[in-house]
């Protein structure tokens, strides 16, 4: 895990369900709807719903992952929150700086506006 992380920018954007820190959420302030589905940044604090929580939208940022994802990986947005390697052809939200060998590692990425 690295607390390394630079942001270049973060928003304060309400949440439409209770979400986890260091998650993926998109802009109506929800976990994705489906695996690969855009997402506008990633949590700094847990919320609940309703609640405003700051979200780190470009930079570099930290996210935990889903299970292995390599340095350079592409990564998109599971509907937890959570990071995980791209697949197919889904949305790319980011690139590995760091690599996870497990579910809940926390691994630095560089947001892919989108």
């Amino acid at each position: 895990m690295s607390d390394a992380a630079i942001p270049a920018l973060a928003l304060t954007i309400k949440t439409g369900e209770a979400v986890a820190a260091r998650r993926f959420i998109t802009i109506a302030g929800s976990y994705p709807a489906n695996d690969g589905d855009n997402a506008v940044g990633v949590t700094r604090a847990p919320a609940a719903s309703g609640e405003y929580t700051a979200v780190d939208v470009l930079g570099l940022v930290a996210v935990e992952a889903s299970g292995a994802i390599a340095v350079g990986d592409a990564v998109m947005a599971e509907d937890d929150g959570r990071a995980k390697k791209l697949a197919g052809n889904e949305v790319a939200v980011a690139r590995a700086f760091e690599a996870a060998t497990a579910a809940g590692d926390i691994i630095l990425v560089m947001m892919i506006p989108n």
